[in-house]
């Protein structure tokens, strides 16, 4: 009989034993085939494991005996947050870092077709066009939109930044930006090699100036920082709403969390996830596994709603569409699991993953390991720190006033303009204004007992500048609201108020003081400002600023004369009548800086306030008449005080040659010189007035023949024609019709829009704090 190739016989058995049979065996399995059936178990095994541990990771299968996903009926965590200028800032952002040409187009439509409205970029990511693009084809209106870009190291001079931002817009195909951040806090020169800029990164002031500017402009509505950012001992006209760092459960930064909540800065979370080597690590942790247990969801959306419960704005980047959709549903956690988490996060060490200073040869670390609070400090001196210098105040005591009512702080700076024209005002601090402390002085000892503290003191300044009010000792634990109201007589007035101010370094445990600046914005004198001091709600002290004064004492004593801030007299100091201006310190009575520069007796500002507070233009160019009169007016002293000299030394030689004085002169009687004497300033300004009008009548001959007055101008509308200004009033009437009608019309589509989305089941993205 013949077998296969592959099988053999048996050798012949006995058919009657039955314990053997005659059977075909199938040859061995050979030793490579064998490898191969192992490698490919193993391969097998080690794609259902890995396989296995994804899904866990990512909460679709979930090994624990809690409840199952039900996510409708766990609490939703807010989806704004409220900045300074009263804009509302979506909670969660797509972050679009890191993806790729191609990817980062699909990934934003997919995020706005799951409800984000808050997209992440910036200029160097090189994918704005892209983005761009993906909100140009999406059907979510421009205003539904958060849009944050962020200023490269490289364009932070000030003459960069704006052509950078024009790029940005261009690109993203918008007109104006929501949030505009500083990305690092460091600026490299425009070489492309990033060489430090080091004046630029020691004190980034103009950088934030033109963003100030930029703010104005209308092109970005909101600015801020990011990774922590010193702004030297400047003020500042917009205080910055956000801080974008990196914040996640291996760097949770308590610290910086906490002063930020203290002082209405607004923090945002970047790699809120960790690294992309963390990001395995940080779903695996125990406490985040156990509540995504807990709560039915996943352990990415427990990190994710833990940034946003802990009041930041949470920036998750992915391109997976699944990711996508589920990293924007944030729940509530249960206070206790949340503690939980927060002491699991401070556990250990902070580990700091993004930290280019290597990579960028710098000098030192833009982001020490232990920073906590070197950061915290870093970031109060931009908040707390303003310049010390004193403010132009109006001599008289307007008195205590426990309510000032709008009406009354309107006619009070009617009254103040019109007396400014006469009355100079005095350089002054304001120093812990809370009124006038009533004193004791029944006792024996006529000694001064305080025993209360009246509130309601009311100041009147002049504020060349009035979004910067004068330093006044207080430290305030809330952030300047500021409104305008109408008042009678066609009149607007300004008001910014503050609240929850209270004295370092005293016994004040509570905050109560309230502060309020008003200044006409219409109908008066803008520069002017009323601020009144009372009593507000009252909250407790945050400990960690008690000991934090906002200035250094003592202050200087000031000895500068009062000055005049409007009228005919603007920018000339009053002296008394017994005292006379410092001797000028050059030859022949002319000052040795340059005309108009801040110097003694030029009739100019002190240090530290601006020359164009008085009408004056910086470094002395361009310099106003009133400047040039009172440079006039210190150099005609100068000469009258030589002079004096002269006379002085001749009497002496005269008395030395025995010759007898003649009948003394007026001008060389000292014994009236406080009184009767006509000052050298009186004179010097009737010379002046004299010979401008001996001047203009020699012209008024020269030019007419006579010395009268020539016939006056005819009026300057008399070149136009009354009908036909009529029919252009008329015509620009019917476009502001059509303007309002198509306004209108857009807004009823709007609405429309958004009662299809609650149709549909969606959440509007509505306003909620």
């Amino acid at each position: 009989m013949a077998f296969p190739p592959r099988y053999e016989p048996l050798s012949a058995v006995d058919k009657d034993d039955e314990s053997e049979q005659f059977i075909h065996r199938r040859k061995p399995i050979g030793k490579k085939r064998f490898i191969l059936y192992f490698l490919s178990s193993a391969a097998l095994m080690c794609a259902l494991f890995s396989a296995t541990r994804l899904a866990r990771s990512r909460g679709f299968w979930i090994t624990c005996y809690g409840p199952q996903r039900n996510q409708s009926n766990l609490a939703r965590l807010p989806s704004h947050y409220t900045l300074p200028s009263g804009d509302k800032i979506p909670s969660v952002a797509l972050g679009v870092w890191q993806a790729g040409k191609g990817e980062v187009g699909s990934a934003v439509k997919t995020a706005l077709g799951a409800g984000y409205r808050h997209i992440d970029g910036a200029w160097i990511y090189r994918n704005e066009a892209e983005v761009g693009q993906a909100l140009q084809e999406s059907d979510v209106p421009r205003e539904q939109l958060w849009l944050t870009s962020k200023l490269w190291n490289t364009f932070h001079a000030p003459e960069d930044i704006e052509p950078v931002l024009d790029d940005s817009l261009s690109k993203l195909g918008t007109d104006y930006l929501d949030l505009y951040l500083i990305h690092w806090p460091i600026a490299f020169k425009k070489d492309g090699n990033n060489i430090l800029e080091e004046d630029l990164t020691a004190d980034p002031y103009p950088t934030w100036q033109k963003l100030e500017e930029l703010v104005d402009k209308g092109k970005v509505r909101n600015i801020g920082i990011s990774k922590v950012q010193n702004l030297t001992s400047n003020s500042l006209k917009y205080q910055p709403a956000v801080n974008q760092v990196e914040l996640n459960f291996w760097n949770p930064q308590p610290e910086l969390l906490k002063w930020s909540k203290e002082n209405g800065l607004l923090l945002e979370a970047y790699s809120p996830l960790g690294s992309n080597k963390q990001v395995g690590e940080s779903l695996a942790v125990p406490e985040v596994k156990n509540i995504a247990c807990k709560l039915g969801i996943t352990p990415a959306q427990v990190i994710i709603s833990w940034h946003v419960q802990r009041g930041t704005v949470v920036l998750p980047k992915s391109v997976t569409p699944s990711r996508i959709v589920e990293n924007f549903d944030v729940f509530e956690i249960p206070q206790e699991d949340f503690e939980k988490l927060e002491r699991a996060a401070a556990s250990h060490p902070p580990k700091r993953v993004v930290n280019p200073s290597k990579g960028w040869n710098l000098p030192f670390d833009v982001s020490p390991k232990r920073d906590d609070k070197h950061s915290v400090s870093r970031v109060a001196m931009s908040f707390q720190q303003h310049p010390d210098a004193p403010c132009l105040r109006f001599p008289e005591n307007i008195g205590l006033h426990a309510n000032v009512t709008i009406e009354a702080a309107a006619n009070m700076l009617a009254r103040a303009a019109q007396l400014s024209l006469t009355v100079p005002y005095s350089w002054t601090f304001i120093d812990k204004p809370v009124g006038t402390p009533a004193r004791d002085r029944t006792r024996t000892m006529r000694a001064d007992v305080l025993t209360s503290i009246t509130e309601g003191q009311v100041v009147l300044i002049f504020l060349p500048n009035p979004a910067q009010p004068p330093n006044d000792g207080i430290r305030y634990q809330d952030q300047e609201t500021r409104y305008a109201l109408p008042v009678p007589g066609n009149r607007e007035i300004e008001v910014m108020e503050i609240k929850y101010g209270f004295v370092p370094n005293t016994q004040e445990t509570s905050a109560w003081r309230v502060r309020r600046r008003y200044r006409l914005i219409k109908g008066g004198h803008p520069h002017i400002t009323l601020v009144h001091y009372t009593r507000g709600p009252m909250i407790q002290t945050v400990p960690s600023l008690m000991n934090s004064p906002v200035r250094q004492y003592p202050l200087r004593q000031i000895n500068d004369p009062p000055v005049y801030v409007m009228g005919d007299k603007t920018g000339q100091k009053a002296y008394p009548p017994s005292s006379a201006p410092p001797p000028p310190q050059g030859p022949i009575g002319m000052s040795p800086q340059p005309m108009g520069m801040n110097q003694p007796g030029m009739g100019m500002v002190p240090q530290g306030m601006n020359p164009q507070a008085m009408g004056m233009s910086p470094q002395g160019i361009g310099m106003t008449q009133q400047a040039m009169l009172a440079q006039q007016n210190s150099n005609m002293e100068s000469l009258e005080r030589r002079r004096e000299r002269e006379r002085e030394r001749a009497r002496e030689r005269s008395g030395s040659m025995g010759t007898r004085p003649g009948p003394p002169r007026l001008d060389d009687d000292d014994s009236a010189d406080e009184f009767e004497v006509i000052s050298t300033r009186t004179l010097a300004l009737t010379r002046y007035k004299r010979n401008h009008e001996l001047m203009e009548e020699v012209f008024r001959k020269a030019a007419f023949g006579t010395l009268m007055t020539p016939p006056p101008p005819p009026p300057a509308y008399s070149i136009f024609d009354e009908l036909e200004l009529e029919s252009k009033v008329a015509k620009l009437q019917q476009e502001v019709e059509v303007l309002q009608a198509q306004a209108a019309e857009r807004t009823a589509r709007r609405s429309a829009a958004e009662d299809v989305i609650v149709a549909s089941g969606h959440t509007p993205m509505e306003v909620s704090s």
